[in-house]
């Protein structure tokens, strides 16, 4: 409560995400396959990430580059570039609002299990290929863990009771070896920041945010990103 309003803060490690701009095509893969979407699926869509971000114009086979971009109602060009937001995977081709946002109705999405929105998986600003299971999300353990729901609870309670734990917990629940590698326990170096508030029952709202460095020496820090008006991280 603040001055008859409310307020709150929150705070993600990127760090805990997946990079969007660093995944490989296996762990990419495994994100869509987590998702209960079929190979031919996963296919298309790791192409058509993987094109969209690399700096040619050559269409991988399943992929998709101008030719595809330029046919749409509204048509644009591939960017050819790395991904400046999570966002930018909504002009991707076979990238649905429901995979970005996370609706029930496929995969782990259905009413038995929890959606695993795009949104809480990925990060721009995640500069390295490693994952820092310290603070990753859930979403981002249910593709780590390859959806199996029993050992996301299970490392979820284990950080919540001795974090220094769930590094080797984790990594021996990963079958693929090269996953494992590049999961870390380690202290944030990029965080998002959000702020909210709401004053006179909720009728007037504001939201900013911040995606800052943190150096390893802890003196001071550097914002990376200012946002006045706040999309999803």
């Amino acid at each position: 409560p603040y001055w008859g309003g409310t307020y709150g803060v929150r705070l993600i490690d990127e760090g805990g995400k997946i990079s969007l701009n660093r995944a490989d095509e296996t762990l990419l893969r495994k994100v869509f396959e987590t998702l209960g979407l079929s190979p031919d699926e996963q296919e298309e869509i790791v192409d058509a990430i993987i094109d969209w971000r690399d700096s040619d114009d050559l269409k991988r086979r399943n992929g998709a580059e101008d030719e595809y971009y330029a046919k749409l109602p509204e048509p644009y060009h591939a960017k050819n570039g790395p991904f400046d937001s999570v966002d930018e995977l909504l002009q991707v081709r076979g990238i649905t609002r429901d995979l970005f946002f996370g609706v029930r109705g496929r995969g782990l999405g259905s009413d038995e299990e929890p959606p695993i929105p795009l949104r809480e998986v990925f990060s721009v600003f995640n500069r390295s290929a490693n994952i820092n299971v310290r603070t990753a999300p859930v979403a981002v353990l249910r593709v780590v863990l390859g959806g199996d729901e029993q050992a996301v609870d299970e490392i979820v309670t284990a950080r919540d009771e001795d974090p220094s734990s769930v590094l080797g917990l984790i990594r021996a629940k990963v079958a693929d070896q090269l996953l494992a590698r590049r999961l870390v326990d380690r202290a944030p170096s990029r965080v998002a920041i959000e702020a909210r508030a709401a004053m006179q029952n909720g009728r007037v709202q504001a939201r900013v945010g911040a995606v800052v460095e943190i150096p390893e020496d802890g003196d001071g820090f550097h914002i990376d990103r200012w946002y006045d008006r706040l999309p999803a991280f």
